[in-house]
């Protein structure tokens, strides 16, 4: 009897131990969440701030693609975006296939987001070489490497390599090449699609570039409940893809590179066309660099761009005006009458 006795005040005893363990961490947790709320921390959201057509899909390499269909702004029902098959933005009213095309890559600004079929850069520059075709492979949310991604796509699949492949070039795409922190968290909080996979590129211990598999925002268990879990989850998004971040520029550039190769051995030219400001310094870095490659570029910025004047307002993006200068620019730089940065 004594030693059952013993042995039940022992269990009972390490029974109260756990019981009290629990209960501190519950309430040092409720603690904690009570204090961020205090604080203006909340749980993990998608805020779709802008009622926009989904016309993406996606994509196991790519992250996403765009998906062949005719699509309006809810906001603005004079906007109507077709996408031909293929992921092609529409630069004619209907596709004449003709070989040795000239074929647009980059993100938004180049697939002309928020911009009517008949407005876009590649339309007008369609009606401007009537004879050549124009292919739009732009793609909303794009940086270099998903553009590099789609080009190589496009080539394997080709029954005639294009004479000419132009690269809209936005700084803000060496964020999207490395899937910097705010980058992926913010492509997370505006999806329509859910997670959104953000294939991405890093440089090795010897220089290299090396390509990475699609990675996504963390999405852990009660982030859409508990503010402390979001917080978490956040941090460690942060500390997960600092030392990628730090290596933008560099990858970027290795990026752009590549793509010049790519193209150069397909026996087609290649263009870099800046199509945001940036600052001076960078401008700078990025020009000695494509000059030291004998990478042809030009710059379709001018003063005034950043204004409203050039900006849709309700989508943030470059409208109708930004979209024709761009494409007198280019048309410029094809027929070799082109400027390059700060000229």
């Amino acid at each position: 009897m004594g030693v059952k006795g013993s042995a039940d005040s022992v269990g009972r005893a390490r029974v109260l131990k756990l019981a009290t363990l629990v209960i501190s961490v519950a309430f040092s947790l409720a603690a904690a969440e009570f204090c961020l709320r205090a604080l203006g921390y909340r749980p993990w959201t998608n805020d779709i701030y802008l009622d926009v057509p989904l016309m993406f899909t996606p994509d196991t390499e790519l992250g996403w693609r765009s998906k062949p269909g005719e699509y309006q702004f809810s906001e603005i029902p004079a906007i109507r975006t077709t996408i031909w098959p293929g992921g092609f933005r529409a630069t004619a009213p209907q596709r004449t296939p003709r070989p040795h095309p000239i074929v647009l890559i980059g993100g938004s600004y180049m697939q002309g987001w928020a911009v009517t079929d008949t407005k876009t850069c590649g339309d007008r520059l369609q009606q401007a070489f009537p004879s050549t075709e124009i292919l739009n492979l732009g793609t909303g949310a794009y940086g270099t490497y998903q553009s590099l991604l789609a080009l190589e796509r496009f080539l394997a699949e080709s029954d005639t390599p294009p004479s000419l492949v132009i690269y809209g070039f936005g700084y803000f795409h060496e964020s999207r090449n490395v899937a910097a922190y705010d980058w992926v968290k913010f492509l997370s909080t505006i999806s329509q699609l859910g997670a959104i996979d953000v294939p991405y590129v890093s440089i090795g211990s010897n220089g290299s570039l090396e390509r990475n598999p699609p990675v996504a925002y963390p999405d852990w268990p009660l982030k859409r409940e508990l503010a402390l879990v979001a917080l978490l989850q956040d941090a460690y998004a942060q500390r997960s893809s600092r030392k990628r971040s730090a290596d933008a520029t560099q990858a970027t550039q290795l990026l752009i590179s590549e793509m010049a190769n790519i193209v150069r051995a397909s026996g087609a030219e290649f263009l870099v066309a800046f199509l945001s400001p940036g600052t001076r310094t960078m401008r700078w870095d990025y020009l000695e660099f494509m000059e030291n490659e004998k990478i042809r570029n030009t710059d379709c910025t001018r003063p005034g761009h950043d204004s409203r004047r050039y900006i849709e307002i309700a989508f943030g993006h470059p409208n109708e005006l930004m979209n024709a200068d761009w494409a007198s620019c280019l048309e410029k730089a094809i027929r070799n009458e082109g400027r390059k940065p700060d000229e």
